[in-house]
């Protein structure tokens, strides 16, 4: 659906500018996703989508956590590059289950 790519467009930017201003602290990541997502840009597609902005914001920062664990030591220890990457993985996952 395309509310679905609207939310996760909007989900993958504001993580990207939380990483190109170094606000890569996942509270702070959290905080910006939620201020971010819950613009009324959005509304109607979360209306559409059954889903709102902060249970986005929680699954992006799980996401992030379940990255965290999996080998990293610590996301701010991570170049940047790297943390692109991750965006467009959690871009990709996010459309899919939001589409389920």
């Amino acid at each position: 659906q395309e509310c679905h790519d609207r939310i996760a467009q909007v989900a993958a930017r504001s993580y990207e500018d939380a990483v190109a201003k170094e606000a890569i602290e996942l509270g702070n990541v959290l905080v910006k996703l939620c201020d971010d997502l819950s613009g009324t840009e959005l509304k109607d597609d979360f209306f559409e989508a059954y889903v709102g902005p902060y249970d986005v914001a929680n699954f992006v920062s799980d996401l992030l956590a379940k990255e965290i664990t999996n080998g990293a030591s610590c996301l701010c220890d991570a170049p940047t590059e790297d943390l692109t990457i991750k965006a467009a993985k959690i871009r990709e996952e996010v459309e899919q289950l939001e589409a389920e």
